[in-house]
Parts: structure tokens; C-alpha cells; sequence
């Protein structure tokens, strides 16, 4: 007599069994899929058809205002289309993945924050080895960070903010770029703090004017930008050299020295946007890529106009359009962010 439920049991052993045989040979499929899509492109051919920035950032974001200034120059250059599609979420995240399953031709371009991705490799979202998988070729944006509060402000200079107990701010989550060099800066001076996740860019300014936080940590060139200068002042410069946008205010050195407290450089408390493409993507196109990214900012004068204008090209340097360049840079951000990491993730619990 056949015994039902020794069968049944049988049956779902083969069935796990076969599923696991699927699952360890579905990274080596897509792997043969992404090879067979690499083979198949003509690279004299590139581009053929619409380019497509995919950005983790908000409208109006640095990210996203310089990937339509160059967007412009491209389609010209190209004669093809060039579109910005925003997937904001989970702190660039959805727009990693996104790039990481794009066809390995050129026609999908990323541009990301360096110290953001720094944060989640450290907090496992994405492994090391993953994130240099995909063919990060370039910086476009390096500067310094800046503490800014509202024009209006009771914290008119940093021997305000030395004064203060406890400080308000806010950003888009514990991954954001602004983070880091903001905790450790109020870390050093031994002012408590309260951190409030979930703004956008645009949302965080609103909330300083408001007076709901009292500062906030970004690029001196993003007021400037953004037509923000006059709602806004910056207070502290986290470079070794003064900006020339703002000469008369000090630096982060120059301050420790003033006013006694510790104070080293790290490469999280600059702003560094890369540009990158597909796992896979062949490099005769990477090349292509940097080869026009690079005529762009040195020899398109409507494209050296438009960032002149927008104070973009004080931030640019195009030797930095460069693979190895480009990957040791955010190999340093990742190495600096583990050197503070546990300061910075203990006082955001």
C-alpha cells in the first residue's frame, strides 16, 4: 500500500531541492544575459537612440540640475534624445537598482552622491563589490560642505552656534549626504542635537525659513544656484581653503583654532556626484561618454556659459572624468565614512 504521506513528503524535498538548483544558477543566467546584450551592441553606432539620466534625486536637487544642463549639450552633440527620469526612494537606492538592471549600452546614465553610497555600503544595502560593478567613470561635482542657517536667524555667526545646546535639523534620511559632516561638526563642539528624516530638498530649506530647523549642511554654490543667497547665510566652510563665493567666512580649521575644539579632514564633509553606467557596458562606449562629457566642460561655450552663470564650474574639473580617478575617489568615501561611522550612527539612534 503506497503510504500518501511519505510521497507527499518526497515530492516537496525534489520540488525545494530544484528550487535551490534554480535560484544558484539565476545570478550566472542574468550574468549570461548581460554578456549576450554586451556582445550584441555596436558600439560605432552609439548612440542610436533616446540617453536616459536616471537619478535617486528630487527636481531641483544638484544631481538633478546638473544632469539637465548637460542633458541639453548631449542631445545636441548626439543628435538623440536625452531625458532626466527622477526615481526618488530609499535614499538613491531605487535608482541603484535601477541602473544595476539597465542594458549594458550606454543609453542609461546615473548620477549619485558619493558620501550616500559611502553610508550604504557601510550599512550592507549594497555590497562593495556591487556598487563597483557598475561602470563609475567619472566626478562631475567636487566641493566642500557648508553649514547654513536663515537670513533671519538668532545664529548669526558659528560663536552663535558654539553657544547652543541643543540643535534642530533635518535631511532627507540617515544616508544623506549632509549627515555625516553635520553630526560630527556638533559632535565636536558637544551640542546635542535632534534629527528629522524625511524632508526634500526643497521641504528642508522651507523648514529652515520657517524656523522649524535652524540649519542645514550643503553646498555654498547650491544658494547660489537655487536664487537662495539672499534668504540664507553660511556660516562655516568645511574646506582647508576659504570659497570664493563666500571669502569673508571661515573655515572649519580656522574656527577649531578660534574657538578650541578638534577638527580633521575628511573626504565625507565634501559633496562628490558621480556619473555612471551599467554593469557590463562596453568600454569603447565608457570612453565615448567621457570623451564628450569632457569636450562639454572644457570646449561647449553655451554648456561653460550655462555653469558659469549657475556657479557649476568652480566645482567641475574635468580630469576627474577619468575611471580610476573616479573609483578611488569613492572607494576614499567609503574608507573615511568607516572612521566616523560609529560616532555618526551612534547619536542617530
Amino acid at each position: 500500500m503506497i503510504n500518501l504521506k511519505k510521497c507527499l513528503t518526497l515530492f516537496f524535498v525534489i520540488v525545494f531541492i530544484l528550487m535551490l538548483v534554480a535560484g544558484c544558477g539565476a545570478d550566472e543566467v542574468v550574468e549570461e544575459q548581460t554578456d549576450e546584450v554586451a556582445d550584441d551592441i555596436d558600439v560605432e553606432d552609439f548612440p542610436h537612440k533616446m540617453i536616459n539620466f536616471i537619478l535617486g534625486a528630487n527636481p531641483g536637487s544638484t544631481p538633478d540640475f546638473l544632469s539637465r544642463g548637460l542633458a541639453i549639450r548631449l542631445q545636441d552633440i548626439n543628435d538623440v534624445p536625452v531625458i532626466v527620469t527622477n526615481l526618488v526612494g530609499a535614499n538613491h537606492m531605487i535608482a541603484c537598482e535601477e541602473i544595476r538592471k539597465a542594458d549594458p549600452d550606454g543609453h542609461s546614465l546615473w548620477i549619485t552622491i558619493a558620501q550616500t553610497f559611502a553610508q550604504h555600503v557601510f550599512v550592507g544595502n549594497i555590497e562593495e563589490e556591487e556598487l563597483f560593478d557598475i561602470e563609475i567613470f567619472g566626478i562631475l561635482i567636487y566641493d566642500p560642505s557648508a553649514i547654513i542657517v536663515a537670513n533671519d536667524s538668532p545664529i548669526k555667526d558659528f560663536g552663535d552656534l558654539v553657544e547652543k545646546d541643543l540643535v534642530r535639523f533635518g535631511d532627507g534620511g540617515n544616508q544623506s549626504g549632509g549627515v555625516p559632516p553635520t553630526v560630527m561638526l556638533l559632535n565636536a563642539l558637544g551640542i546635542d542635537f535632534k534629527f528629522t528624516p524625511g524632508y526634500t530638498s526643497a521641504e528642508m530649506f522651507t523648514a529652515v525659513l520657517a524656523g522649524e530647523q535652524e540649519l542645514l549642511n550643503r553646498s555654498p554654490g547650491f544658494l547660489y544656484r537655487q536664487g537662495m543667497e539672499n534668504d540664507f547665510r553660511v556660516i562655516a566652510v568645511y574646506s582647508k581653503e576659504r570659497h570664493p563665493l563666500y571669502p569673508d567666512v571661515p573655515t572649519l580649521f580656522e574656527l577649531a583654532e578660534e574657538y578650541g575644539f578638534e577638527w580633521e579632514d575628511n573626504s565625507m564633509y565634501h559633496n562628490a556626484y558621480f556619473i555612471a553606467a551599467p554593469p557590463g557596458t562596453p568600454e569603447a562606449i565608457v570612453e565615448k561618454l567621457q570623451k564628450d562629457i569632457k569636450y562639454i566642460m572644457t570646449e561647449d561655450e553655451e554648456f561653460i556659459n550655462w555653469a558659469t552663470e549657475n556657479y557649476v564650474i568652480g566645482d567641475m574639473y574635468p580630469e576627474m572624468i577619468d575611471k580610476e580617478v573616479a573609483i578611488s575617489m569613492v572607494k576614499q568615501f567609503i574608507n573615511d565614512y568607516a572612521k566616523i561611522a560609529d560616532t555618526v550612527a551612534g547619536q542617530l539612534e
